[in-house]
């Protein structure tokens, strides 16, 4: 048998473990290194095409849920002149179940995902080696898309927590409701940054301008019935942004604001933008599904002639003949289909027949239209 000299052995151990240990101390700056296949913000932010990377970064969850009408859905099953079918009809009654919060719970987490991302843009930025008016209207931009966020945050759930740094670390997670009085008076000074620094034309369109940022300002100071502010502020947009109301001669004539082709107009002071190719389902929401308004309809939202503001309408008034339809032109020979009993009156006022591969119809935030609705009901004095 081969005999192990305990000694030797030891002393073997002891010099193998010191020569490991040197090994490990001596590869510690190699093992060390700066991750090169992902973004970080120790190798990111050095640039302006960054912050404006930075910036795009905080539309992809609103987009995402104006464009699928998650958000915008949850309200219009609840308007006085619409009813929803399906995962729609318990907000119609005014109830929620299970798909209803699943929704409303996703709207939550993209609002406060987009306002992180918002918040990292506002943090990192400001060291990013740029002109001061590019650098300034970048940080604007992230400040107007943060109140954008609070400002359908507190309209749909009114005291939440305010966030004003970015997430970076576990323990920051949660955070009590702050006062709805203290929820509007951030929106407030963001939008009085945004207003003072972005600039008076989009960079491209779907941008944000300072007109935008007034038109919200109006809109907030409207909610806590500040009469005078919210009058004189649309005012400011009304006389001096240079929007004005689209001419419309003929029904027709409203596709140049709602159509799915329409890139802006003379009344578009803000809105969120689809294409055909990165599109929305706004369309699908209220097509039948077997029209060729929408690629496969949804039929999600209707009226009935009961209600008050829609037997009340003129028939003769242009936006009724544009929006409302109780026949439609069916796939794929475009024989026209009445109406089925349960959805006696249709909405057509996001409807796109040329589709590919999805629709393109923006979704509107303000339009001039806004501004002189914010204007006429401000009440001076009151």
């Amino acid at each position: 048998m081969k005999k192990i000299n305990i000694q030797s052995y030891t002393l073997f151990r002891i010099i193998t473990g010191f020569v490991i240990f040197l090994s490990i101390n001596s590869c510690k700056k190699i093992l060390e290194e700066d991750p090169i296949d992902r973004l970080a913000t120790s190798n990111f932010y050095k640039t302006e095409a960054d912050a404006n990377a930075a910036i795009y970064a905080i539309y992809n969850p609103i987009r995402g849920q104006y464009g699928s009408t998650e958000y915008g859905g949850q309200f219009t099953g609840m308007e006085d002149y619409s009813a929803g079918t399906g995962i729609y009809l318990p907000l119609s009654l005014y109830t929620m179940n299970s798909a209803s919060i699943s929704r409303t719970d996703g709207a939550w987490r993209s609002f406060y995902r987009a306002i992180n991302f918002a918040n990292t843009a506002l943090k990192y930025i400001p060291g990013i080696n740029m002109p001061d008016v590019n650098k300034n209207a970048l940080l604007a931009e992230a400040r107007f898309l943060r109140a954008w966020c609070y400002r359908n945050l507190v309209w749909s759930w009114g005291a939440v927590p305010i966030r004003s740094e970015p997430t970076e670390t576990a323990d920051q997670n949660g955070g009590k409701r702050a006062p709805v009085a203290d929820v509007y008076a951030f929106i407030i000074q963001d939008l009085q940054f945004a207003e003072n620094n972005l600039p008076n034309k989009p960079s491209l369109a779907g941008k944000p301008t300072k007109w935008a940022a007034k038109t919200m300002l109006a809109d907030i100071y409207l909610w806590n019935e500040k009469w005078t502010e919210a009058k004189d502020k649309a005012d400011e947009v009304i006389t001096g942004s240079g929007y004005s109301l689209v001419p419309v001669k003929t029904a027709n004539d409203f596709e140049l604001i709602f159509g799915p082709t329409a890139i802006t107009s003379v009344e578009d002071i803000f809105s969120i933008k689809y294409t055909r190719t990165v599109g929305s389902e706004i369309a699908q929401q209220y097509a039948q599904p077997n029209s060729v308004y929408s690629s496969g309809g949804y039929g999600s939202f209707y009226g009935l002639p009961t209600y008050p503001l829609l037997k009340d309408w003129d028939k003769n008034d242009l936006r009724y003949q544009f929006d409302i339809y109780t026949s439609y032109p069916s796939k794929p020979n475009g024989t026209i289909v009445q109406a089925p009993p349960t959805a006696p009156l249709l909405f057509g006022k996001f409807k796109d027949a040329g589709f590919a591969p999805s629709h393109g119809n923006d979704y509107p935030i303000y339009r001039f239209a806004d501004a002189l609705l914010i204007y006429t009901s401000s009440r001076p004095g009151k």
